[in-house]
């Protein structure tokens, strides 16, 4: 009697309106498969085959094998097969029903507790992500200010008073000061080089026209101050740079030209994300506002390429904020993500769906 009484407390378990019924033959003990859980696992104590009674195909389960489960039907999906509702599960050896009930009841305890171990995971690497984000912000806002105090220092408005010379010294002291510069540049209001300097002691050639630089064109329209939003080559080198730019004024507020502030963003950004990791395979990486990667802990490689068609680039772009599921190379994984406010970027942790069932069963255990 006790196996119809496992049964009865699993109905009880299981809302009927949330859940895909598959049944265990002989004595026919039905086992809620939640439309939440991520998927059915299957040992070597509860070997199973899976047939379908109207088709009567069949598909046999294999020991420590998740089989998935689609959360929008609660439909488990096995192999080429996807079964719910009439489907039954049928144990390949005799008298394996009762301990199929057993194995029941512990498979729905056991994945409503793993599944609230990943979602804790889901939500640590959430967590994750948008501290990165902040991060980011942080760091945009320190270049914002650094540019909009240049532009009102004397020495950098000696520029355009026909005195470049006084305008480089600030220009070098500033980099010897400030961690994590690329350059610094000087233009006028048509975007013409007044003075500008690495962090490694190249001056750059006055008369430099910077007029298709978007900081430039974006002074020009009107704007105070800005930070690119996407990525830029440095002008004098193969550097990866978020700049800010502000505009410089004259004693009678008229705009003369502007500053910009050049970063060294790839290994700056870099030492943000690099330290975390979710398991063997998962990794944080940042993303531009247009799906340029400007940090990939799991492949430097990648820095500077366009990964913006890629189909779960673009789900990452759609969600902005918040995680989500997909497959990449075969392989289920998670997906936390965070947009930067100041910058548009794009903040991503990710890890495969094994990592995070194999970190929470071990909080179980």
């Amino acid at each position: 009697m006790r196996a119809p009484l496992l049964a009865a407390g699993l109905l009880l378990l299981c809302p009927a309106r949330r859940t895909a019924r598959a049944v265990y033959t002989e004595r026919l003990i039905q086992v809620c498969i939640k439309s939440q859980a991520r998927g059915l696992t299957v040992t070597p104590e509860g070997r199973f085959s899976l047939r379908d009674e109207a088709t009567g195909t069949g598909y046999d389960l294999l020991p420590y094998k998740t089989y998935p489960v689609d959360a929008a039907g609660g439909v488990l999906l096995v192999g080429p097969y996807r079964f719910a509702g009439a489907a039954r599960l049928a144990p390949l050896e005799p008298g394996a029903t009762v301990l199929a009930g057993i194995l029941g009841l512990l498979f729905y305890v056991t994945q409503t507790t793993t599944t609230l171990a990943e979602n804790l995971t889901e939500q640590s690497m959430r967590q994750m992500a948008e501290a990165t984000s902040r991060t980011l912000d942080l760091y945009a806002d320190r270049s914002a200010e650094l540019a909009t105090a240049l532009a009102r220092r004397p020495g950098i408005r000696d520029a355009f008073d026909g005195r470049p010379e006084v305008t480089q010294t600030v220009l070098a002291e500033t980099l010897a000061s400030f961690k994590g510069l690329r350059s610094l540049v000087v233009f006028d209001a048509a975007g013409m080089l007044l003075a500008g300097r690495d962090v490694e002691g190249k001056v750059f050639t006055s008369g430099e026209s910077y007029a298709d630089r978007p900081y430039v064109k974006a002074l020009q329209s009107g704007a105070d101050a800005f930070v690119t939003r996407s990525v830029l080559t440095a002008k004098h080198s193969p550097s990866l740079i978020l700049v800010a730019a502000s505009t410089v004024r004259g004693p009678d507020g008229k705009i003369l030209g502007g500053v910009g502030v050049c970063s060294d963003v790839a290994p700056a950004v870099a030492a943000f994300v690099s330290p975390l990791h979710f398991g063997e395979k998962g990794y944080g990486f940042v993303l531009d506002e247009s799906g340029v990667v400007v940090a990939h802990a799991g492949d430097a490689a990648l820095v500077g390429q366009d990964v913006a068609k890629l189909d779960f680039i673009r789900q990452l772009m759609d969600v902005k904020n918040g995680v989500f599921d997909y497959v990449w190379k075969g392989e289920d994984k998670a997906m936390a993500v965070a947009r930067s406010n100041q910058t548009g970027w794009y903040t991503g942790m990710t890890a495969s769906r094994a990592d995070l069932t194999t970190a929470a069963v071990a909080q179980l255990t």
